[in-house]
């Protein structure tokens, strides 16, 4: 089907345009004579467990109840009539309620069976549903709508965007590779555009029709032209959470552009990251939108600098100071921003004419195009880059660039990613810092009014870190607004402090990981389900939200009551790894799913890192790495207090590790706890009456008992024995195991 769907395509002679046009023409003909294009639906997402025998169950139970009112409201006449229709609505009701109980029993069995062969499939995303809210529909109101969009698209006045006179033959072609390299960026899975073209297809076209698409790019860049049915963008407006509908800040605008137009936007945006990477580029402190650099590298940029300031012996006469962070943020930041000041920071990078002219066609006659319940609106642009484009970012950041070479006192660092900006200050004494931060906001704001942004100063925040005994305040003003220091703040997704523990950020991560575990335990059962492998998989889907920042907050691991949360969440996911009963302690469960503690899955990420940050993350250092984690980890396993029957199977975690045979269900688990079906464990629990063995007399029933001792086993002990070649005991039991595969 890809073959037919991908045919060598020729293009008419002629303007760049009319080759865009004409060559993205047709591929939606294509793509219309083969597939149906998707319909918009009701919104809703179907229930999976419906059919037609709950349906036709549904109807017959609405026509009894019918039927029994009408008897009822006829009277004494109808009494007998009403009694017999009230039993059969009952029954009917009563099966109709079994139905929907099996039905969804079945969906429950089918999805955890298909868990194996595709983990991330519907059962994983039906179950992190639960944690999402369904938010509310989009306005559809034209009225409503009009105001959105023209606050969320401010107008601004148009500045010069003629192209400048450029040499034709200075102008490098596209190649084959490029467009290659541009179309195997974009997601395969991503919404299409306003053409309907889905992405896969286009890219195999692209793959089968290399050349064609070189000449009609390369067309563009010579001609300084930005085709214009590839500026036509698709509005989809994100609620955002527990915002009113009415307002316009209550949502994310998204613009849905054309495949064609995004692989040309990768190409153009390849050519310029030589420029903005370059010498004469961006900022080292700008950490958004940049290849090697995350929102961990800039959280730890903020929290470096708090660190070096709160250390020292003295506070007077030591080093040791005040550091206050500031988070500001911008009002419709990538909306708003000037096209004026955009060019005017490509050309200070040094950027080539001809990339100039090709992002001056990008900005001129771009539309937005929204659905409302009377039709379609088209709506002129005339600032900002599109959110959801791939150019954006990286116009985005040459214009923004400027906010981090403004004036500002010494001892103050901007940090950004994006647009969110931290202003990071050291000082001696408050009043000092109070001056630095009023006066590194006003700059900052300064700035921001010269292009066309304006800072939100209502929600700007700050925490004051010290590490004096006393909690202190300190109140800035910015513009109108006087701001007064916080507990804590949030910067990028990590909490920080005022005393730099991090305990409210590992509290808040733990308690995210827990209902993430709870929302997966509940296709991970005991009995049946997924094997092992696809269990360790979405339980790492705990460990992975709990774990973000690791590398900036692993030191407080240390202290136990901090990581609390976080341990309780680590356990649920490891009891369901190894499908142990709820009472195993975290060590034993840890030991048997095979997965490190919090702490030191913590110390191993900054460790990773810092190999990173040396250039000396190989294989043989992080293996390393790993070898000397495994060692502390025995270390804690040795010293526990719980979990000793586990220890006494298990005495070396390096060895179990290892295995290359067998994995823990639900009756080698009983077995390897000692928690489950033993009599001493049941009445425990006060599930039996009393905890011997009912063949042994007098002897207490327990995992050793029925392993070592039972005569009920014997003739399953001396098979075990004729393979083991000696008798069965506790010591060196899993070292069997772990032999072969027949042991």
């Amino acid at each position: 089907m890809l073959e037919y769907l991908a045919p060598t395509v020729n293009i008419s002679n002629g303007s760049a345009e009319r080759k865009a046009n004409d060559l993205m023409r047709k591929t939606a003909a294509i793509c219309d004579a083969t597939m149906p294009r998707r319909g918009k639906g009701n919104g809703r997402n179907p229930t999976p467990w419906w059919n037609d025998t709950i349906a036709r169950l549904r109807k017959e139970c609405h026509k009894l109840r019918r039927q029994q009112q009408r008897a009822r409201r006829r009277g004494a006449a109808f009494a007998e009539i009403f009694l017999q229709l009230s039993d059969e609505h009952k029954r009917k009701r009563k099966e109709l309620r079994m139905a929907i109980k099996d039905s969804k029993a079945a969906l429950l069995r089918s999805l955890r069976r298909d868990i194996d062969s595709n983990p991330w499939g519907n059962s994983y995303r039906m179950a992190m549903s639960k944690l999402k809210r369904v938010p509310p529909p989009a306005p559809t109101c034209p009225k409503v709508l009009d105001r959105v969009v023209r606050t969320l698209f401010p107008t601004r006045d148009v500045v010069n965007l003629d192209p400048e006179a450029v040499r034709v033959d200075e102008i490098p072609n596209v190649t084959p590779i490029e467009i290659l390299n541009a179309a195997k960026k974009i997601g395969n899975r991503k919404a299409p555009g306003p053409d309907g073209i889905p992405n896969l297809v286009l890219k195999e076209i692209i793959m089968a029709n290399q050349d064609v698409f070189a000449e009609m790019y390369s067309a563009c860049l010579q001609e300084g032209v930005f085709p214009k049915r590839w500026k036509l963008q698709r509005l989809v407006l994100i609620p955002k959470a527990d915002k009113p509908l009415t307002e316009p800040s209550s949502f994310r605008p998204l613009c849905m552009l054309d495949t064609g137009g995004k692989v040309f936007e990768e190409v153009i945006s390849g050519r310029l990251e030589q420029y903005t990477e370059g010498p004469h580029g961006l900022s080292d402190w700008q950490f958004g939108f940049r290849k090697g650099k995350s929102t961990i590298d800039a959280a730890d940029k903020v929290c470096n600098i708090a660190k070096a300031a709160l250390e020292g012996t003295r506070w007077l006469g030591g080093s040791k100071e005040y550091c206050v962070v500031v988070t500001l943020d911008v009002k419709n930041a990538f909306n708003s921003a000037e096209w004026g000041a955009i060019i005017q920071a490509l050309a200070e990078m040094r950027v080539p004419p001809y990339l100039i002219n090709i992002v001056k066609s990008y900005f001129k006659e771009r539309y937005v195009v929204y659905d409302t319940e009377e039709g379609a609106k088209i709506y002129e642009v005339s600032a900002g880059v599109p959110q959801g484009s791939v150019l954006g970012p990286v116009l985005w950041n040459a214009m923004y660039n400027g906010i981090f070479l403004i004036d500002k006192p010494e001892g103050v660092t901007i940090v950004g990613y994006a647009d969110d900006i931290a202003i990071v200050a050291v000082a001696k004494q408050i009043d000092e810092l109070r001056a630095k931060c009023e006066a590194t906001v006003n700059n900052v704001k300064v700035w921001l009014q010269r292009k066309g942004l304006e800072l939100a100063e209502h929600k700007t925040e700050m925490v004051l870190l010290s590490s004096r005994k006393r909690v202190e305040n300190i109140t800035i003003r910015v513009g109108d607004h006087l701001i007064s220091s916080q507990p804590e703040i949030k910067y990028l997704g990590i909490l920080i402090d005022h005393r730099l523990s991090f305990r409210p950020h590992l509290l808040m991560a733990g308690q995210k990981a827990l209902r993430v575990s709870s929302a997966i335990a509940r296709i991970l059962p005991n009995t049946g389900g997924p094997r092992l492998a696809a269990r360790q998989l979405l339980a790492s889907v705990s460990t992975s939200t709990m774990m973000y920042g690791d590398p900036i907050w692993y030191s407080s691991t240390r202290f136990e009551s901090y990581t609390r949360v976080m341990v309780s969440a680590h356990r649920i996911s490891s009891l369901r790894v190894c499908c142990a009963f709820r009472t195993v302690s975290s060590n034993a469960a840890s030991v048997i799913a095979g997965r490190m503690p919090v702490n030191l899955l913590a110390k191993k990420a900054a460790a990773i890192r810092n190999l990173r940050a040396s250039d000396s993350a190989n294989r043989e250092n992080k293996a390393a790495v790993e070898s000397i984690l495994q060692e502390q980890w025995q270390d804690m396993w040795d010293n526990a207090t719980n979990g000793r029957w586990t220890h006494s199977l298990i005495p070396n975690v390096k060895e179990w590790l290892k295995k290359k045979h067998g994995e823990p269900n639900y009756y080698m688990t009983q077995f390897l706890s000692g928690h489950g079906c033993f009599r001493e464990y049941l009445f425990k629990y006060r599930h039996v009456e009393s905890p011997f063995c009912l063949t042994c007399e007098g002897i207490v029933e327990n995992a050793e008992h029925v392993f070592i001792e039972c005569i009920r086993f014997t003739a399953a002990r001396s098979a075990l024995e004729e393979i083991m070649c000696e008798p069965v005991t506790c010591n060196g039991i899993v070292t069997h195991m772990t032999e072969s595969k027949d042991k």
